[in-house]
């Protein structure tokens, strides 16, 4: 008797580190096919694994764990035999204990920690990057700094009274997704005017309604990328990595978290196909049931927050691309609307990103003209 099946850690969109967010079952439990196993949060979404066959479950890892792709996470066995007695014995109603901090690591981190066998127990961060480990007189300095402007600040706001108020998985993954970019890599932030004559029509009901751009934007945005390849791309390790594929990723924010649900081949759509899919996913959005495959995979990242009425924002680049564009709200007296483009240095300048922007524009001005 042995394991007839084991279950790793997915891939997602932005994420290597996964977080471990319930197990419903105890470790030699009896199982059925189907039966939702576990829980696990990225910084985009949750996402439940069901058994895929009848047998004994054994959980490799407890709740509030975090877990790196591709790690076995757990075992289905075809004899309880099988199960072995040193076995950890991870309980579906119990709270598993760890450390007072749960670290997470980055990649470039964990090699450095490998190579020369690291102690990080004494690091008093969640988020360890490699600066943390190799610029030891930074580190000290920057320590010294801030209990200083602790104790200043400590005395001055001393009668204030704050509640604490726990990040949830998801948020602890997305910050360190975010970090990736945002931390080690040189971006900014271009803004664009795009002067239309008139709202964009559609027969879709969810996008006509809210009067949106986020089709055309997408559309055409997609085609250019393939002009502009530094736009659909990634730093890393001191090389651009450009993308074969377009796969446009459209945040989505309403009410439920945010999820960046993947266009796939979007440059190869119509405006009408895309359109669809955009709906689809939102739909899907609104049901609660947006597939793993339906999040991961996007080259680059487009959020339309024209709903909320902003009329600019500095959009955040998400893990692995070098580019994410912001669309905001229409402005009806002056007929236009603002395109908010960041962009990571390391890959790209302002000159590509200004003539993306402007191409860009012109292109969205030819849906719009009487």
């Amino acid at each position: 008797m042995s394991v007839i099946h084991e279950i790793i850690a997915p891939k997602e969109n932005a994420d290597d580190t996964l977080l471990v967010s319930r197990i419903y079952f105890t470790t030699k439990d009896r199982v059925k096919k189907q039966d939702e196993l576990i829980d696990l949060e990225t910084s985009k979404t949750a996402i439940i694994i069901d058994s895929p066959a009848d047998g004994y479950v054994e959980y490799l890892v407890g709740p509030k764990k975090s877990v790196d792709v591709g790690e076995v996470i757990i075992r289905i066995h075809d004899d309880l035999s099988s199960i072995g007695e040193n076995s950890e014995i991870y309980n579906k109603n119990l709270t598993v204990s760890q450390p007072n901090i749960n670290h997470i690591i980055s990649n470039k981190a964990k090699e450095f920690i490998q190579k020369y066998n690291v102690d990080i127990s004494g690091i008093n961060k969640t988020f360890i990057c490699l600066n943390d480990l190799t610029n030891d007189e930074l580190s000290v300095k920057s320590e010294l700094a801030y209990v200083g402007t602790k104790s200043k600040l400590s005395s001055l706001d001393a009668n204030l009274k704050v509640s604490e108020k726990s990040l949830s998985l998801a948020k602890q993954t997305e910050i360190y997704a975010l970090l990736d970019v945002q931390s080690s890599g040189l971006v900014s932030t271009i803004f664009f005017n795009v002067d239309v004559d008139n709202l964009p029509k559609s027969e879709n009901l969810i996008i006509n309604s809210a009067g949106s751009f986020l089709p055309i934007v997408s559309f055409e945005a997609a085609k250019l990328l393939g002009k502009y390849p530094a736009l659909n791309a990634y730093f890393e390790h001191n090389s651009i990595m450009e993308y074969v594929d377009v796969n446009i990723g459209v945040a989505i924010d309403i009410d439920d978290g945010l999820k960046v649900y993947t266009i796939k081949n979007s440059d190869r759509l119509t405006l009408k196909e895309l359109e669809y899919e955009i709906s689809q996913g939102i739909y899907s959005y609104f049901r609660k049931d947006l597939k793993t495959e339906q999040i991961k995979g996007s080259t680059f990242t487009i959020t339309d927050l024209s709903s909320l009425g902003v009329d600019r924002f500095v959009p955040l680049i998400n893990y692995k691309q070098s580019a994410i564009l912001g669309i905001s709200a229409f402005d009806n007296k002056l007929n236009r609307f603002t395109l908010c483009l960041s962009f990571d240095h390391r890959v790209t300048e302002g000159k590509v990103a200004s003539k993306f922007l402007a191409e860009l524009s012109e292109n969205i001005k030819s849906h719009t003209e009487i």
